[in-house]
């Protein structure tokens, strides 16, 4: 803010001034009924004094005039610095306001990531839980899988168990067929030696009785 300057409403009395107003007691003075001597003499004291006084006064004033100055530069100085000051704290209130706008939308926009974060987590978690199911009844399959290759492979064996007892009883009614075989033969043998024999000793008693 530019410095005002400062005009003095009161009057400052000149020298000049002064002076003429001496004269003009001086003048009076002569002017009045016979003076007295001694009063004569006093008048120059009392002007001196009253000069002095005046002086003073002038002095006192130039001295509330640079006061006065200094206070308005130094009113006009703080009054530009609290404007300075209220303009730093509305642009910085304002740039508050901006920041915190911003913030808010921040916030909504982590919320809003957060909620979909939220539903990605849902859907997974329902995913997991579909996938334990779904272990859970391959286990339970592949159990019952291994329960059937189980009872597959028994069947088999009790299968293979039953085909060797077969065989064995098929080989044993071989030897059984072989042996009956054999023991026709042998009883045809026999049975043909006896014939012969008995047809021999038939013919030995015909030829002795003959």
């Amino acid at each position: 803010m530019a410095e005002v300057p400062v005009r003095c409403e009161r009057p400052v009395c000149s020298p000049q001034l002064t002076h003429a107003t001496a004269d003009q007691s001086e003048t009076k003075a002569v002017e009045g009924p016979a003076a007295n001597p001694d009063d004569t003499a006093a008048v120059p004291e009392e002007a001196d004094l009253l000069q002095d006084a005046l002086d003073e006064r002038d002095q006192a004033l130039a001295g509330l005039l640079l006061a006065r100055s200094e206070l308005l530069s130094q009113l006009a100085r703080v009054s530009g610095e609290a404007e300075q000051h209220r303009t730093t704290a509305a642009a910085q209130l304002n740039e508050a306001g901006e920041r915190a706008e911003q913030a808010e939308q921040e916030l909504a926009t982590t919320q809003r990531a957060l909620a979909e974060a939220q539903a990605v987590l849902e859907e997974a978690k329902h995913a997991t839980d579909l996938l334990q199911a779904a272990r859970e009844e391959a286990a339970a399959a592949g159990s019952a899988v291994a329960q059937a290759q189980d009872a597959a492979d028994q069947a088999i064996a009790e299968r293979n168990a039953a085909l060797a007892v077969q065989h064995a009883w098929a080989g044993e009614n071989e030897r059984l067929k072989e042996a009956q075989r054999a023991a026709r033969v042998q009883f045809a043998i026999e049975r043909a030696t006896l014939l012969a024999e008995r047809d021999a000793a038939l013919l030995a008693e015909r030829s002795a009785w003959g």
